[in-house]
């Protein structure tokens, strides 16, 4: 248990939790930062980011991720690969207690900045293909190894899934787009560029019903996936992205602290709905650690 008391306790570095440790730490604050995965957050998934001021011909989203853990080293902020279970607030001290599965730690101020989580499709056979390590929510996850001319299925229609599709592409990965609706609902810019790639394939009017293994095969390595107009394709991989949720564990018993309480900040994915961009988290970490400096330093 560590009895030392921080200023400022930081729970995920994406790159929200990232700005806001920055920030903080030119302002002479020294943040606690908690990461359960790795540094950057979803964007180990992105294709390619072209969209953040100063890069004007883009990176990938590998390559951000790590000028962010090279950001944080720099500037000697250490990140905690832990994952935080429960914190509570203790009143009388005015301090948070923040738990991982081994350590107890305890700050002035908490910034939440534990992003998303991906949204599950609910049907026949999900959880069966995700226990073989044949059906994945993000990229990163999928293993290498099955990431070599692998016929991949990606489910959904919004900016994610055609950017999966395209980050997947790169390595002549064959992909097909499965979406419900007439049309997709992701920027034309991402369409076009799917559409134009010959390893991808779009296919719209595609409502998944269930999911299964090929002939009841329990040895087999395939996915079956079944639509509603009856009929069905054959997959090495399956990669569900149908949307994200807030990856929080505010609405839960582990959370004991009152949510309107002044020490507490809320940022980037997780309270930004569908403004989901790595910008609008940056700044956001940023404009949030400059208010803790202010009241830490009585500015």
């Amino acid at each position: 248990m560590s009895k030392k008391i921080h200023d400022v306790a930081i729970v995920g570095a994406g790159a929200a939790g990232c700005a806001a440790a920055i920030q903080l730490k030119r302002s002479k604050i020294e943040p606690i930062v908690f990461e359960k995965e790795e540094i950057g957050g979803l964007i180990w998934n992105a294709n390619f980011v072209e969209n953040y001021l100063g890069i004007p011909f883009g990176v990938k989203g590998t390559e951000f991720a790590r000028l962010l853990r090279n950001h944080l080293q720099f500037l000697k902020i250490e990140v905690q690969k832990e994952e935080i279970v429960t914190i509570k607030w203790d009143k009388k001290k005015e301090l948070f207690q923040i738990a991982s599965y081994e350590n107890e730690f305890h700050s002035k101020y908490l910034i939440l900045a534990t992003g998303t989580e991906p949204k599950k499709l609910a049907i026949v056979g999900e959880n069966q293909l995700i226990e073989k390590e044949i059906l994945f929510y993000e990229p990163k996850n999928i293993p290498s190894r099955s990431l070599s001319r692998a016929h991949i299925a990606i489910i959904g229609g919004g900016d994610v899934a055609f950017d999966y599709a395209l980050n997947l592409s790169r390595k002549n990965n064959h992909v097909n787009i499965f979406h419900r609706g007439k049309k997709s609902n992701c920027l034309p810019l991402l369409y076009q560029r799917a559409k134009d790639s010959k390893y991808i394939v779009i296919r719209p009017n595609k409502n998944v019903r269930q999911l299964g293994i090929p002939d009841m095969q329990q040895s087999s390595r395939k996915a079956l996936l079944e639509f509603a107009d009856g009929t069905s394709y054959m997959a090495d991989l399956v990669l569900v992205a149908i949307g994200r949720k807030p990856n929080s564990i505010i609405n839960t018993k582990l959370f004991q602290v009152p949510i309107d309480k002044e020490y507490l900040f809320l940022i980037g994915d997780l309270v930004n709905s569908n403004f989901r961009q790595l910008s609008i988290s940056a700044g956001d970490g940023i404009k949030t650690a400059m208010k803790i400096s202010s009241k830490i330093n009585k500015i």
